[in-house]
């Protein structure tokens, strides 16, 4: 009667600061996002889980049909997704990381038509170059267009339109995120390989190569920054440029068995070499180039995730980008472009974390971080749902989880079995109420879901571990 009493105390206090600090008109629960989240007991994933992780090969990914399953993506038509509210969120953050990189080193962010008029392609050449992966149509005044794969000669008609550039204005750092169509023979995989996808595609303009050459550096150096803030294992590479042309290209990849680029990689310094240039230089690399290294190149399967390019005057010449140096005298400008497939990273990152059929997030980017499990109907569930809604409060009022705590109202569920359908779903920490938050002080279980540990704590102890938490605001 007495702890009776002492928890009735605890919740007026702790409901009174809630209300005092904190007010919310929503609080988001499992079964109100959008589509709803399965209500299976866990049985059939769990099972479905075992089955994937058994078939996984090199040829096809266990997490494209797991994420399906999820309700994060759904398929419109082959090659082309609807990217579903938690999907979408992911990206949010994704986007943000990205800017801030991209701005850190002076870029500046515009917008670009997925519209392409013919005429910009045949200025590049790349028109025909193209082939049947290129999106093209023709509108009613029977000029034609393309669906743009990517924006060099849309960015280089911008910059030639203000040419000549005086040199004090360069370098000149232009990029974008949006929309990307390639016309795939065989999409696949998901957001891997589509038709239609989400890109950031930065464009680079210097006086000489010197300077491309640092510009080059600068963007590899952020990108790096990127993929190291997601706790991603990524190698570089050299690579071919390809129809994109120029002088200098540098792939980044995520190493997985469904990845469909055969990489050499040192097993020393880490440096590589896409086995696509090696065939362009007829080349069969067994040991390291780098100097003073020894070691030997093991080949990877990896999956491209971002490019950079050092394309010269390949597209400044056609379209006349020009500047002035101190001399009065003009100049081609010197272009680099540098891209990462958006959707495709962030589908390759779960491809490559994930593990025994539960997804996992590059963690910053977990849709969102925390789950509260209330007890199941019945024995005092009216008290740890009350106890759950004044949680989440507390927590969401936290400025680092503010958005990123939902409730799994699942309540016809134990709370092992949401505890299985949580983890597996992709939380990066779980909170549930189980007897002990029903105690005079009452205590909750804390699941570190993605360094699998447990812990025991009081309200103000999880505030004080959760409060640390890095995450991105969207």
């Amino acid at each position: 009667m007495f702890a009776m009493f002492n928890q009735r105390i605890f919740m007026i206090n702790f409901k009174s600061f809630c209300n005092r600090y904190v007010r919310f008109r929503h609080r988001f629960t499992l079964t109100s996002m959008f589509p709803p989240i399965s209500i299976d007991s866990g049985e059939n994933q769990s099972k479905c889980g075992a089955a994937d992780e058994g078939k996984t090969t090199r040829r096809s990914s266990a997490y494209v049909e797991r994420m399906q399953q999820q309700k994060l993506i759904m398929g419109l038509s082959s090659g082309t997704f609807s990217l579903l509210p938690s999907i979408t969120r992911a990206l949010e953050k994704l986007y943000r990381i990205i800017d801030f990189e991209m701005q850190s080193i002076g870029a500046q962010k515009i917008t670009m038509p997925c519209l392409a008029p013919q005429h910009l392609w045949n200025t590049s050449g790349r028109w025909e170059k193209m082939g049947s992966e290129l999106f093209t149509f023709q509108d009613r005044n029977k000029a034609f267009h393309c669906l743009a794969p990517t924006h060099e000669e849309a960015v280089t008609s911008i910059v030639a339109s203000e040419s000549p550039i005086s040199y004090r204005r360069l370098p000149i750092r232009l990029y974008q995120i949006g929309r990307k169509f390639r016309d795939e023979a065989r999409p696949k995989h998901g957001l891997l390989r589509c038709r239609e996808f989400e890109m950031k595609d930065l464009y680079t303009f210097d006086p000489d190569p010197e300077a491309a050459e640092g510009s080059f550096q600068d963007v590899c150096s952020a990108y790096s920054r990127i993929f190291s803030k997601l706790v991603l294992p990524f190698v570089e590479v050299d690579a071919s440029t390809g129809l994109m042309g120029g002088k200098k290209s540098r792939e980044f990849h995520l190493l997985s068995s469904i990845g469909e680029d055969t990489l050499f990689v040192c097993d020393k310094c880490g440096c590589g070499v896409n086995q696509e240039l090696l065939s362009e230089q007829n080349e069969n690399r067994r040991n390291c180039t780098e100097t003073g290294c020894t070691g030997s190149m093991k080949q990877h399967s990896g999956i491209e995730v971002a490019h950079a390019f050092i394309l010269g005057t390949t597209y400044t010449v056609p379209f006349k980008a020009m500047y002035v140096d101190n001399q009065r005298r003009k100049h081609h400008l010197q272009m680099g472009c540098f891209g990462i497939g958006i959707t495709r990273l962030l589908s390759a990152s779960v491809e490559v974390l994930s593990t025994g059929g539960h997804i996992r997030w590059p963690r910053i980017l977990a849709p969102h971080q925390l789950c509260i499990i209330p007890q199941k109907e019945g024995f005092r569930s009216d008290v740890t749902k009350e106890l759950a809604d004044l949680l989440y409060d507390r927590l969401n009022a936290l400025p680092n989880l503010r958005g990123e705590v939902v409730i799994d109202d699942r309540l016809h569920l134990s709370i092992g079995q949401r505890l299985q359908l949580d983890t597996a779903s992709g939380f990066p920490y779980v909170v549930a109420l189980g007897k002990q938050s029903l105690s005079e002080v009452p205590v909750y279980e804390f699941h570190d879901v993605y360094n699998s540990t447990k812990q025991f704590y009081s309200v103000d102890q999880l505030v004080d571990i959760l409060q640390s938490v890095e995450t991105v605001v969207v």
